[in-house]
């Protein structure tokens, strides 16, 4: 049934590309028509001219129930037949070398503060690498550390450490402030907390499907059997680890070097199909630094591109929804929060999205326990101009603030 269920997962997956060339089935077999004319073959006269003992085409009789029977096998036996395409394209990746990719620690940022005392005096503070913060909403979820940090200055109050989430996979739903919980004291430390911060989003287990699709990409855009995991290059040219050409070039190998979201905007495109002046946008913007250098040197000399950060237009003020009556308020604000960190805040909606009330009344009315958002009522969070006054730009995303009031109404 795995097998199955790749096969229809791909299918699904090729159907989003509109321009694709239409795959031919190597066993086109309409069922209905095949038993109509078995049916019909079985009611035509004898050689002798006497009628048909199978004349009679209702579904219960013996041989109705026996042409039905062979044509479902029949068409079993196609569809079989037709899943053979997968098969070979897999044969194929195995035999290039594309190996399904392991499941990657979500990396988020802990900030320890020091206590005034340990900042004045300058006494050395030391985050050792294995520390534990646990997070104060889910009981299951931890974060450690992942190196030494030293401290002995008297005027750094906080000390910024990566540290990986104890499961691995996609980053889960976090909140700011969520990993609190130090798990033994540290000398000098006053408290820690997370600051929203995301090194490394992390990833699950790469699916079939996912490796058949990296590894097309990967032919196209000449980095099959590469990566761009730092520090890792390609030995028969360090300079060169692939090349960007189209704009599908470029939010590939963006996607690759870690963005979280990339969107490339085409202005005056010419021949090589590559725009004049066109940008590659990219989310979050403090990774900007570390893509934007190994990006242009995979760009052709005469390309002009320009790589820049997203830019966040924070939104607050008032959503109304109506829930459940088993709903508590607390409940409603929960998921509300999950809807919109899963479904809408970056690195999730839509660049310049015109119809961002529509998108997060989508997110929130699919979320169980939540059947209408009677009132959206949002504002800039520093200019106060209202959402419907506000016209976003395709470098722009839009992102819901913690200070948003939610109403829950019965």
């Amino acid at each position: 049934m795995a097998e199955y269920q790749e096969h229809y997962d791909l299918e699904a997956a090729l159907a989003g590309e509109s321009r694709l060339i239409p795959a031919q089935e190597l066993y086109n077999f309409d069922t209905a028509r095949m038993m109509a004319a078995a049916m019909d073959r079985l009611a035509q006269p004898l050689t002798s001219g006497a009628p048909s003992p199978f004349s009679n085409q209702s579904p219960g009789t013996g041989h109705s129930i026996l042409i039905g029977t062979q044509v479902h096998l029949q068409d079993l036996l196609a569809h079989e037949l037709n899943l053979m395409t997968l098969a070979a394209w897999v044969r194929i990746y195995r035999m290039l070398g594309v190996e399904l990719r392991t499941a990657r620690y979500p990396v988020i940022n802990l900030v320890f503060q020091r206590h005034p005392a340990a900042v004045t005096s300058g006494l050395m503070t030391f985050v050792p690498q294995g520390t534990v913060v646990s997070s104060n909403l889910n009981a299951d979820l931890w974060a450690i550390t992942t190196g030494d940090v030293r401290v002995t200055d008297n005027t750094s109050l906080q000390i910024n450490v990566p540290a990986r989430l104890n499961k691995p996979g996609a980053l889960p739903n976090i909140r700011n402030h969520e990993f609190t919980k130090l798990g033994k004291s540290i000398s000098g430390i006053d408290k820690v907390f997370n600051d929203g911060s995301i090194i490394d989003q992390g990833a699950a287990e790469e699916s079939l499907v996912d490796a058949m699709m990296r590894a097309r990409e990967g032919i196209r855009t000449g980095s099959l059997g590469r990566t761009l995991i730092e520090g890792e290059i390609n030995p028969t040219n360090p300079t060169f680890n692939g090349r960007c050409v189209t704009p599908r070039d470029f939010y590939f190998w963006a996607m690759q070097m870690g963005a979280g979201k990339v969107n490339v905007l085409k202005r005056d495109t010419f021949s090589h199909g590559l725009a004049a002046s066109s940008a590659v946008v990219i989310y979050p913007e403090d990774s900007v630094a570390a893509i934007k250098p190994k990006l242009l040197e995979m760009t052709l000399d005469e390309a002009q591109v320009n790589v820049m950060g997203a830019e966040l237009i924070p939104l607050t003020g008032t959503i109304t929804v109506r829930v459940n009556t088993n709903i508590t308020d607390g409940q409603a604000r929960n998921l509300v929060a999950i809807a919109v960190s899963q479904q809408v805040n970056p690195p999730y909606g839509v660049w310049g999205d015109t119809n961002f009330d529509g998108t997060l009344s989508t997110a929130l009315e699919n979320t169980d326990g939540i059947y209408a958002v009677p009132l959206v009522d949002l504002h800039h969070e520093e200019t106060e101009l209202p959402l419907a006054e506000i016209v976003p730009t395709e470098r722009q995303l839009f992102e819901i603030q913690n200070s948003v009031v939610i109403k829950a109404v019965r």
